[in-house]
């Protein structure tokens, strides 16, 4: 593995982490307002 191949998925991870986040975050406000 490069180190290209390494930052890639480290920015895919951080990427799917935020979103995740995020919508949890949104289910979270709709369930309780």
């Amino acid at each position: 593995m490069t180190l290209n191949v390494v930052l890639l998925l480290l920015v895919l991870a951080a990427a799917f982490a935020s979103v995740a986040a995020l919508h949890s975050a949104d289910e979270r406000r709709t369930r309780h307002p």
